[in-house]
């Protein structure tokens, strides 16, 4: 399968996909964040390995994944921050 037919997968697939990563993230600007990544990634990836058997759970779990570091990401710079001002502060 093509770029271009891939893409046409993606486009439709899209909307589902938004609606199941909305109810992991319970946020919207987080689930679309998940979503174009899963999206970019599925763009990068199927071209080469092929379209997954089932490209919607596919996307779904990258998008989940995608969520989940950088919610992980967010925490460790917080933590970070915290030890900096502990630091400035001696």
């Amino acid at each position: 399968m093509s770029v271009p037919a891939h893409a046409e997968v993606l486009r439709q697939l899209r909307p589902r996909v938004l609606a199941k990563t909305l109810r992991l993230t319970r946020a919207l600007p987080d689930a679309e964040d998940a979503v174009q990544d899963a999206l970019e990634r599925a763009l990068k990836t199927w071209p080469e390995s092929g379209t997954p058997d089932s490209p919607e759970a596919w996307l779904v779990t990258v998008a989940a994944n995608s969520h989940r570091d950088r919610l992980r990401r967010g925490r460790r710079e917080e933590s970070r921050g915290d030890a900096l001002e502990v630091l400035a502060q001696l």
